[in-house]
């Protein structure tokens, strides 16, 4: 009984310091908030280009390195997608791939150890939700000889 109640202390221990998505992520990312104008963003990163994605959406993309929410591993690139009527609602941060189990163990630590995970041959996926529209994924996967380590925030189309 004792040991059941020590584990049961500890698991609320280490998941309640973690911040909720909506804590993190509510306002927006980078410092842009969701349902920015594509010619804001722009403007705040200059350097970066823009470009038509799917059908009805436009992506800006920018090198940046910021370590977001004191990770401690920079991102080294961001990538905001826009709906038709050129509105922020997705974030894309690119990390290095050797960092990979370095962020996702430092995203776990702050969004909490409660995610679901969907591996195939090729990438595994972990998805955190909350409470509101946000959630987010972090993908790491591989294809050929390219690898990739991306976190994905995704506020919803209807903002």
């Amino acid at each position: 009984m004792l040991r059941i109640l020590i584990l049961v202390a500890f698991s609320f221990a280490s998941t309640s310091h973690a911040e909720s998505i909506d804590t993190l992520f509510g306002a927006g990312v980078v410092g842009v908030p969701w349902g920015a104008a594509l010619e804001n963003v722009q403007t705040r990163f200059p350097a970066g280009y823009t470009w038509p994605y799917q059908p009805s959406n436009f992506v800006h993309e920018t090198r940046i390195e910021s370590t977001l929410f004191d990770l401690g591993t920079p991102a080294v690139l961001v990538q905001f997608v826009f709906d038709k009527s050129e509105k922020f609602h997705t974030a894309h941060i690119f990390y290095t791939h050797d960092s990979s189990q370095d962020v996702l163990y430092k995203i776990a630590q702050v969004l909490g150890h409660d995610y679901a995970t969907n591996s195939t041959k090729y990438e595994t996926t972990h998805t955190w939700r909350s409470r509101s529209k946000l959630s987010a994924t972090l993908n790491i996967g591989h294809g050929g000889s390219h690898w990739w380590t991306i976190l994905t925030i995704y506020a919803g189309k209807e903002l």
